[in-house]
This record gives C-alpha cells, sequence and structure tokens, in this order.
C-alpha cells in the first residue's frame, strides 16, 4: 500500500513540474537541491519523497499552486 501512495504522490509532483512549466532540473534547483538525481529518483518512484523534499517544496515558490491535501491524497487541485 506504502509503494502505491509514494507512486501516486510521485504523479502529482511530476503535474506540478508540468503545470508550472520547469524541468525537474531548475524544479530541483529551485528547491536548493544541489544534486538534481534525488528529484529524478523521486520521479522515477526510485525512493519516496522526505520529509526534507517537502519541507523545501512546502517552503518553495510551487506552494502557491497546489493545495497539500492534493498532493497526498489527490482530492482537489
Amino acid at each position: 500500500m506504502e509503494t502505491k501512495i509514494n507512486s501516486e504522490i510521485s504523479e502529482r509532483i511530476f503535474q506540478i513540474i508540468e503545470y508550472v512549466r520547469v524541468t525537474p532540473n531548475k524544479f530541483s534547483k529551485n528547491l536548493g537541491y544541489d544534486r538534481t538525481q534525488t528529484i529524478y529518483d523521486i520521479l522515477n518512484k526510485k525512493s519516496a519523497p522526505s520529509f526534507d523534499f517537502f519541507k523545501r517544496l512546502f517552503n518553495s515558490e510551487y506552494s502557491v499552486f497546489f493545495y497539500r491535501i492534493w498532493l497526498f491524497s489527490g482530492l482537489g487541485f
């Protein structure tokens, strides 16, 4: 079950990246990551988003484009 939830969250993160029209590389840099591989691993479902990732995302310029509840549940946007 946890893998399915992480997969759905990864898909919604991808949707955010598409919506704001940036590359995963630019998205990663804007969140303050030195390694873009962190974002690619989340998008490719190789790793689950970490608490640090969510903290960076919720404190970023991107947080105005989506509801947190949507990110976790898929309800709303």
